[in-house]
């Protein structure tokens, strides 16, 4: 049911961020008499930080206030909690955090634990243990060993993640570095 309300009242943005609109059912009206009782209470789950918004959501684990009480300029406040992640996305950038927000918010952005998923990803990359194509063959799972991306060598972590011309084009247009291989260290990705 969530799903219908959803895309029929909300498509572009959050429960947060829904209006009455046009012609709503008496369930919707209903809901959005309450809604501010209902966010009083919701926290916004942080995930990979990509949809969630530093100065709007209710992303801070606080019970009094789970929203960023720090003044920020406009572009601080639309951009995501991604954005606050070290270069490797393994922790939070604690230089940039206590550069921007208040001593409160700082405090409590850095107590939030980054996703376990982030740093596994990370240590997988660094211990060549990803599931690349190269690493299939060394285990005789019959795949085909180019890269799924450019189609043009044999697929290796190397490859993927600093040498293909696709993946070099999403750094470039995440307004990130070229990643390089320094010694299986593939900084500015894991440092």
């Amino acid at each position: 049911m969530a799903r219908v309300y959803k895309s029929r009242y909300y498509p572009q943005n959050s429960l947060f961020d829904a209006t009455v609109g046009c012609n709503p059912s008496f369930i919707w009206r209903g809901l959005m008499e309450v809604k501010d009782t209902i966010c009083l209470g919701c926290r916004r789950c942080i995930g990979d930080g990509r949809g969630t918004i530093i100065g709007t959501d209710p992303w801070l684990v606080n019970v009094e206030n789970p929203f960023v009480t720090t003044d920020l300029h406009e572009s601080i406040s639309n951009a995501t909690v991604s954005s606050l992640l070290s270069e490797n996305g393994s922790g939070w950038d604690a230089e940039c955090v206590r550069d921007i927000f208040n001593e409160r918010d700082a405090n409590v952005i850095l107590n939030i634990p980054v996703p376990p998923k982030v740093k596994i990803f990370c240590w997988q990359l660094v211990s060549s243990v990803l599931p690349t194509r190269d690493a299939l063959l060394s285990k005789h799972v019959p795949c085909n060993l180019y890269c799924h991306m450019c189609e043009q060598v044999l697929e290796t972590a190397t490859h993927l993640f600093v040498d293909c011309p696709v993946a070099a084009a999403v750094w470039t247009r995440m307004g990130l570095p070229p990643v390089s291989n320094q010694g299986g260290n593939y900084h500015p990705l894991v440092e």
